[in-house]
């Protein structure tokens, strides 16, 4: 096979099909070394369905050479690799479906609203034929009046019926160019309305897909019996579902008032004590890829925010760092206050940011220079959403990039209560 011809999908299948010949050969240590290219390049392309394929034949050559606990992580992330094709398939297919009967649903309206400014405008030309007829008609009496001798005052009631005419007609342009403008505005209307569902819908399926991938991982560890308590585990998957429950409504109620605003219901709570959820529940997704994930409070750091909006927005810069962290890595989580913010900050260990993402850093649907480490699907809704959620707190969101490499995100709120209090 020529590298250099430069189709890599077909360098994926061939690396796979050769280490699997050698397993089944008995040569599993030589078939590890064209597994791990396999796997390496099926991770570059994203693509779930190889990255499956791949890591389920480098598990079956692991558990040959002995290495079980690498033959169980590599069936950790088969699974989840094939959960998220299935799930990503579903997504595509329920957008599609939408978008389709949206689209024709528009084209329907806007049909109709030409077909109205075409009748407006066929109904000016006939009125226009009309009064043409009328004034010929009068100058055919005025030929006649004149034979008659009563040419002067055929002319004058002449002049007053052309005049208004003039009048009508010129009342009935008035008439057709508003009609116009208003068709115009509902059009742009339309439009817009077409634009936000379509923006809101994103945000919708990107927020329900981190607790999916939460209740993939728990069934994953319930199934391979790693999960060290079934109950608490059962219990974390009754949380995520519960958390998709309160999205959907949330979402649904937002889309039937056409709120284009967050409403935030703000208490005084603890951000440690917030984040510490998160990390607790984002445990099985962080297993699932080797990552140590933990919570450091530095300080108290307590602020009045809307608890469910800022475990959110918790969530999605934890959700980034695990998507983007290689496996084996670690991510922390941590919270703190100064004097006058109350702060969480979320570090990670991966490729960090480039000069050129800061640019687009929190645009919606931006891609950035990085990929997702194990194939996870990115939508670049994700930071744009909490931005959003950030300065309807009034708070503000910095990124940057460690000294010892990887990216940092800090969001911040004014404190409630005073001064930021160590913690023993």
């Amino acid at each position: 096979y020529d590298r250099a011809d430069g189709y890599r999908p077909g360098e994926a299948i061939l690396l796979r099909n050769i280490g699997a010949t050698l397993r089944r050969a008995g040569r599993a240590g030589e078939a590890l070394r064209w597994l791990d290219e396999a796997v390496e390049l099926a991770g570059a392309l994203n693509d779930p369905g190889r990255i499956a394929s791949a890591r389920l034949e480098r598990a079956e050559a692991r558990e040959a050479a002995g290495d079980e606990a690498g033959a169980l992580a590599d069936l950790r992330a088969a699974l989840a690799a094939r959960q998220r094709a299935e799930t990503a398939a579903r997504e595509t297919e329920l957008l599609e479906q939408q978008t389709r009967f949206e689209t024709v649903e528009k084209e329907r309206e806007i049909a109709e609203l030409e077909r109205e400014a075409a009748e407006r405008e066929l109904g000016l030309a006939r009125s226009e034929a009309a009064r043409a007829a009328e004034l010929m008609r009068g100058r055919a009496a005025l030929g006649g009046a004149v034979a008659a001798g009563g040419a002067a005052v055929l002319l004058a009631g002449l002049l007053r019926a052309k005049q208004r005419t003039a009048r009508r007609l010129a009342q009935q342009r008035a008439e057709l160019a508003e009609a116009l403008g208003e068709l115009r505005a509902a059009h742009g209307e339309l439009k817009r309305l077409y634009a936000r569902k379509s923006e809101w819908l994103g945000f919708a399926v990107h927020e329900l897909r981190s607790p999916l991938f939460g209740i993939d991982g728990c069934c994953a560890e319930i199934e391979t019996g790693l999960a060290e308590s079934p109950t608490a585990t059962v219990g974390q998957i009754r949380e995520a579902a519960a958390r998709m429950r309160r999205d959907l409504d949330v979402w649904l109620d937002a889309e039937r008032r056409e709120q284009t605003e967050f409403v935030l219901q703000r208490v005084p709570a603890d951000l440690g004590r917030l984040a510490g959820e998160v990390v607790e529940l984002s445990q099985s997704p962080a297993r699932a890829k080797s990552i140590a994930l933990r919570h450091v409070a530095e300080s108290v750091a307590r602020a009045e925010v809307d608890p469910w909006r800022w475990r959110e927005i918790v969530d999605n810069l934890v959700s980034n760092a695990l998507k983007f962290s290689p496996p084996g890595r670690s991510v922390t989580v941590r919270t703190g206050a100064t004097a006058e913010r109350a702060w969480c900050r979320v570090e990670d260990e991966g490729p960090g940011l480039r000069e050129e993402d800061h640019a687009k850093l929190f645009a919606a649907f931006a891609q950035l220079s990085a990929r997702p480490t194990a194939g996870e699907k990115s939508t670049g809704l994700g930071l744009h959403g909490v931005k959003r959620l950030v300065e309807a707190h009034g708070g503000e969101i910095k990124a940057s990039n460690a000294a010892g490499g990887g990216a940092v995100f800090e969001v911040s709120v004014p404190v409630a209560g005073g001064r930021g209090e160590a913690v023993a």
